[in-house]
């Protein structure tokens, strides 16, 4: 749980103090790149989690692939939230949505 707090207070720092908007474009735009498209595995492992916990024949492996998946679910939340930051303050897109720019990278 204070892992949790503490990557919470990381992104709210980030958004309080404009870091997003002081990124060199060129950087801005490797940072969407590389970021944007790790929610494809990202899903994919929260799926093959939740698969894993509905084949389960026990209850202890229910809850901890179930308890997987929502870690898998929060990492794309995240992952989804910092490239919505980055994206809103800086002016390096090349897409017209980030969905289309990250299945190009991911592609």
């Amino acid at each position: 749980m204070e892992k949790e707090i503490f990557v919470d207070c990381i992104l709210e720092e980030i958004e309080a103090s404009g870091y997003d908007r002081e990124l060199q474009p060129q950087w801005a735009q490797t940072v969407a790149t590389l970021v944007a498209p790790f929610r494809y595995p990202g899903h994919a492992l929260m799926m093959i989690a939740a698969y894993v916990a509905q084949m389960a024949p026990g209850g202890r492996i229910v809850v901890a692939a179930t308890f997987q998946a929502g870690d898998e679910a929060r990492r794309v939340e995240r992952l989804a939230y910092r490239h919505a930051g980055n994206r809103c303050a800086s002016s390096w897109s090349s897409y017209s949505s980030p969905t289309i720019g990250a299945r190009h990278s991911w592609l």
